[in-house]
């Protein structure tokens, strides 16, 4: 495995889930790549902060947010040059891991250039 995508919704358990595979010796990120720790989240999002960044461009460019997703979301050619450029950071750093929560839906941009990677969803029941 050279990465791992954990996809779950928000407050699913996705940055306890990444924090632990972080640990365990899967790259995040360095501590300047990621998402810095809040009230709501004091152990960590794991988030790299150009992945959120990525993904909030998308949803913006079809009319959505991360609270407000868009009804559909069609791959475009439009990112994948920011996509490229994050994942030939990751390369190196095998097994890396990427985790957003806005990816359950961004997921149709990113899935052709991710096809060699695991993908873990995370459920929790509301």
């Amino acid at each position: 495995m050279n990465g791992l995508v954990i996809l779950g919704m928000h407050r699913s358990g996705t940055s306890m889930v990444a924090g632990a595979l972080a640990r365990a010796g899967l790259y995040a990120g360095e501590d300047s790549d990621l998402l810095h720790d809040q009230d709501d989240n004091p152990h960590g999002f794991w988030e790299r902060s150009d992945v959120v960044a990525l993904n909030d461009q998308i949803l913006g460019a079809c009319g959505g947010a991360w609270f407000d997703p868009a009804s559909s979301l069609t791959p475009t050619d439009e990112f994948e040059s920011s996509i490229i450029r994050i994942l030939e950071v990751l390369a190196p750093q095998s097994p890396w891991l990427l985790k957003d929560p806005r990816m359950v839906v961004t997921w149709p941009v990113w899935q052709g250039h991710l096809e060699n990677t695991v993908v873990l969803y995370v459920y929790r029941n509301p």
